[in-house]
Formats: structure tokens, sequence, C-alpha cells
């Protein structure tokens, strides 16, 4: 299969390129950088920059995979910040819709977009348990996150209609030594990881191994369309996850963090990041026999 990847060097995306090409599919990427690129992913995959993209011929190309977009938790949210962490997904979501439109050929769309999409809760009791069929949370106060979500997912609505899409509800990707496991494990392994807040509203994940294995197993079985839930079966509240991942490292989870204190050092990203939640089920997933490697955080923690 020949397949088109944006973001192939985030978190997700090096480890994608390398799983798909040991299944000898054959990957174009496209960058803004090509010399970084290279250096990140090797010769083995082509590497185009967006300017190149409408030189690309679609009938070449079997899938996309949308993966572009600013870490969501790298600086506070100004209203700059902000501006960019929608763009850089929404308009490579509309680049990428503009190349599709004229073309004829049978490419299947994979677009990364969050279980955001649901809306933000901050008590794991009163949360709905969000399936690919719940209707997205509607409040008079919308969340910068389901904003973006929900703008990333109409975004792929302008390409011709016999394209088929799979919109990607990714939960927080954990992975030992990235992301957000990395920026946490100094303060835990001081003694100072806790709560987060009330620590009860709800957590959805979703272990890197196992995110990666479902956009493989998507690609393999492209009757999956629509939206599809990355994350675990098994969500908890942050409380729980902050016990379990206290635990892996041998040190206590007891101080919580204030809810004022987020807020003054981190403003609106700390309201929607960290003192609030989504509870989502991957219910596609189940159905289609997909079998996670890690359903537990348990599972994610047993070797520390």
């Amino acid at each position: 299969m020949n397949i088109l990847i944006t973001g192939a060097t985030g978190m997700i995306g090096k480890r994608l390129v390398a799983a798909l090409l040991k299944k000898n599919h054959s990957i174009t990427v496209i960058s803004r950088s090509v010399d970084k690129t290279r250096s990140t992913l090797g010769t083995a995959v082509k590497t185009i920059t967006w300017n190149e993209l409408s030189q690309l011929d679609p009938t070449s190309i079997n899938a996309v995979i949308n993966l572009a977009g600013e870490n969501i938790a790298n600086h506070r949210w100004s209203a700059t910040i902000k501006q960019t962490i929608l763009n850089s997904r929404v308009v490579a979501a509309q680049t990428l819709a503009a190349w599709l439109s004229n073309t004829r050929s049978d490419i299947h769309w994979y677009n990364a977009s969050a279980i955001s999409f649901y809306g933000l809760t901050r008590h794991f009791a009163n949360a709905a348990k969000n399936t690919e069929m719940t209707m997205p949370l509607i409040s008079s106060q919308h969340s910068f996150l389901q904003y973006v979500a929900q703008q990333c997912e109409q975004a792929t609505e302008s390409h011709n209609s016999h394209i088929k899409v799979t919109d990607l509800r990714l939960a927080p990707v954990l992975q030992h030594n990235a992301g957000m496991l990395k920026k946490i494990t100094p303060i835990f392994k001081m003694g100072l990881g806790g709560p987060l807040g009330s620590g009860l509203q709800p957590f959805s994940w979703i272990h890197i191994e196992d995110t990666v294995r479902a956009i493989v197993f998507l690609l393999e079985h492209p009757n999956l369309t629509g939206p599809v839930n990355l994350c675990s079966p098994t969500a908890v509240t942050q409380k729980e996850f902050a016990k379990a991942f206290a635990k892996s490292l041998h040190r206590p989870a007891i101080l919580p963090t204030p809810e004022c204190f987020l807020k003054l050092a981190y403003g609106q990203m700390a309201d929607e990041l960290l003192l609030q939640g989504t509870h989502a089920y991957p219910e596609k997933l189940i159905a289609a026999h997909f079998e996670f490697l890690y359903p537990t955080l348990q599972s994610v923690f047993a070797k520390g």
C-alpha cells in the first residue's frame, strides 16, 4: 500500500512509520523540513514539502494519515498559542481536502481528531460513557479542546463524497519517557505527584503501542469509517491514574495540587487539560475484535 503521512516526526508518527515499513508499505511524508524528517526517519521514506503536495498524483496514493498538529501542552494557552494549535491541525486537513477534492482515485483518509470532541466534564461519576454514536455535549461555554476536535473533523467534509474518511478520536497517549509521562515523572519521583484538583475528573487514555496497532488495524479494515475512538476500554479518574503511576515509581500519591494553583499557573489550559476530562469507550474497535495489549493502567505500569 502507498501511504501519505503528515505529522510523521511526532510521538505517534515515528512509531507508526516504523510499523508500516515493517509491513512493507511505501511511505511518503509531508513535512515543513525535509532535512529534519530525513534525519529522524531515514531514507526509507520519501519526503516532500507542503508546497510540493500539488505535484503529487493522488492516484498513486492508497491512504492518507493526517497526524499534523502542534503539541497542546507545550505552552500556556495565550491567544496566539491557541490559534497556532488550531491552525496546525485545521489548515493541514483543509490543504489535504483541497488536494483530494478533484481526484476520483480510491483513497481512504484517516484524520486525527480527539475524544474532546464529545465535550469535557469535571466528575467521572456524572460523565457519559461516550461511544462513537454519542452526540457531543452542547454547552454555553464551548471548550477550546472540543472546538479544535470538531473543527478537525469538519475540515474533512469538503472532500469528494467517494473518498472514505475515518476520524481518529485520540485519547491522551501514554509512552514511558515521552510525552505526558516524561513531563510528570520528575514531579512524581520527588513524591509530589498526586491528584489534580478534586481528582474526580475522568481520564481516558491509550498506550502508544495500542495507538499504532489500532491505526494499522484500521488500515487493514477499511470498512471501519466515520469516527473511531482510540482509547483503552478502561477509563479511570485522574486520582486513580496518579495513584497507579506513583505506585509504579514506588512513590506516594497523597498530596493534591489545589485547583486554584493550577489555574494561576496555567490558566485555561489547566481548566480544560488538567481539571476536566472525557470518558470515552472504543466501541467500534471492540466490536471489530481489536485486542488491546494494554487495556488497564496496571498493564501499562507493570514494568515500572
